[in-house]
């Protein structure tokens, strides 16, 4: 489903590197973005396989991190788990804004 997770990087980042793509055992199609402090810094092809892709991004500056999940068109009933931006081995985005 759908999902947005909001981190507070104050500034102290400079890149997000990471991995996104389908949950493995899920179907249906989804949509990545990142958005740093409301802008767009990120938006993948529509995504319908379960091969990992990288993602590289300069977030320099950013107060507000967002990693967004969107539907890719295909409806609520494909929807199943999905597999977020996962973060490159030793890096550490704080905890999500609840």
């Amino acid at each position: 489903a759908p999902a947005t997770h909001t981190f507070s990087l104050d500034r102290n980042w400079k890149r997000l590197k990471s991995e996104f793509g389908l949950q493995d055992g899920t179907g249906g199609s989804v949509v990545f973005v990142v958005r740093g402090d409301g802008k767009e810094l990120f938006r993948s092809k529509v995504t319908k396989d379960h091969h990992a892709r990288k993602l590289d991004v300069d977030v320099s500056g950013t107060k507000q991190l967002e990693l967004v999940v969107e539907d890719g068109g295909d409806g609520a009933r494909r929807r199943a788990a999905r597999r977020l931006l996962r973060p490159a081995p030793r890096s550490r985005l704080p905890r999500p804004h609840r």
